[in-house]
Order: C-alpha cells, then structure tokens, then sequence
C-alpha cells in the first residue's frame, strides 16, 4: 500500500488535507481532478514520502485503487436482493465469496 500526502503553503480544503495517507477511496476525486488538468502549482505531492509530480501521483492513486478494486471483485459476488412483487423493487449488495 502506499502513503499519500499532500503538503502547500495554500489554504487547502480541510476535507482534502484531513484524509488518511493510505485512504485511496476519497484521494480519488483529487486524482480525477489532477487528470483533468485542475492542478494549483502550490501544492505539493508526496508518494510514500517521496516528492513526485502531480501526474505521477494521479497514476499512483489510480493504480493502487485498480489493485484495490480487482482484489475486491475476485473475493466479492453482486447479488440482487428483492423487495416487494416489483421487479425494480430491490438493491444490489456485495457479498464474500467463500
């Protein structure tokens, strides 16, 4: 797993200064931003404490999260749960497969 950190003299929002180093699920709307190009030159990216650029800190957050995501698929089903005689009436929920 690797340790994300963001660090600038800018006022950043809590939210985002606030989040676990290793809590790859909230750093995704950053990365997201950073892909689109919405990136402050004040704000500096740091990769398992190692200074890197706003790109190859994206790539990061994106990779570990698709590592993440195939991990969680291989041992989790989707199943449908249903709720009434309607067919729409229901929700889908991840369950562990044995």
């Amino acid at each position: 797993m690797a340790y994300f950190e963001l660090k600038s003299d800018l006022t950043l929002n809590p939210e985002i200064i606030n989040i676990r180093k290793n809590n790859v699920h909230r750093l995704l709307d950053v990365a997201r931003q950073i892909q689109a190009g919405n990136v402050h030159d004040g704000i500096n990216f740091y990769v398992n404490k190692k200074q890197v650029t706003a790109n190859e800190y994206a790539d990061e957050v994106m990779r570990v999260h698709a590592e993440y995501d195939k991990k969680f698929r291989e041992t989790h089903k989707r199943i449908w749960i249903q709720q009434g005689v309607v067919w729409t009436s229901g929700y889908y929920k991840w369950i562990k497969v044995a």
